[in-house]
């Protein structure tokens, strides 16, 4: 994983299941922003790892993620309301 030890760019590449080319933006933003950092494993390979502050901003994510869950279960939720929005009965 990218926490702990760490994982190379193939293997989240794959695990996220995203382009080279998407890895490379988010790469690229999340080492900007101190939320990933690079590293070297027991074998010199080059890996990332989530720094504190991108644990930090996965935990928060997860808090929104949570109260967004709330607020759409405990909302009646129907799904012709569009349709009856055209109904002139």
């Amino acid at each position: 994983s990218a926490m702990g030890g760490g994982a190379k760019k193939t293997h989240i590449l794959y695990k996220a299941n995203i382009s080279s080319t998407q890895v490379e933006n988010y790469f690229s933003a999340l080492l900007a922003h101190n939320l990933l950092e690079r590293a070297t494993d027991m074998d010199g390979n080059g890996v990332y790892r989530t720094t504190e502050k991108g644990m930090k901003f996965i935990e928060c994510c997860e808090q929104i993620r949570s109260l967004i869950g709330l607020v759409m279960n405990n909302r009646r939720i129907d799904p012709m309301s569009d349709f009856y929005a055209f109904d002139r009965r």
